[in-house]
């Protein structure tokens, strides 16, 4: 399966941030895998495919959103704090649409580190063009995906 975190942007930072998030899910599905949307909804796109939000309760939602992204077997999310979540969480390939460098000591650094810790093996990738057509940044991301999956 597949988790991503479908956010809405909501504090004004849209240059980082990714839209076409039902394109997304309409292509990942054609791979033949599950997608759990893992953000809370009331920040999330409405997505036809299950949300872990609905599946335990609000206080057991994190550790569900953890144990997802450790065992999915790719994530994905704009530039926010999920991203941080599925780094820490060991998710085997990461996604970020928007850019990795927009927080010190940006996403790279962090996956980095972690990734110094043995058995922690993440590989980040950032979809290109970094700023532009949604549509653009999906199409690399699929075509890193399919190499990956071989």
């Amino acid at each position: 399966f597949f988790t991503i975190a479908a956010k809405t942007r909501l504090n004004g930072y849209e240059a980082r941030d990714y839209h076409a998030w039902e394109m997304l899910h309409d292509r990942l599905a054609k791979f033949g895998f599950d997608v759990y949307v893992t953000c809370p909804k009331h920040e999330a796109t409405k997505l036809p495919c299950q949300y872990v939000q609905d599946m335990v309760a609000l206080e057991d939602h994190m550790d569900l959103e953890l144990a997802m992204h450790s065992m999915a077997t790719a994530s994905f999310s704009s530039n926010t704090g999920t991203v941080g979540l599925m780094l820490y969480a060991g998710s085997p390939l990461v996604f970020v649409f928007g850019g990795i460098g927009g927080l010190s000591p940006g996403w790279d650094g962090v996956s980095n580190s972690l990734n110094k810790i043995p058995g922690h093996k993440t590989k980040l990738f950032s979809p290109q063009p970094l700023y532009g057509p949604d549509d653009q940044s999906a199409n690399h991301a699929f075509s890193i995906l399919k190499e990956e999956l071989k």
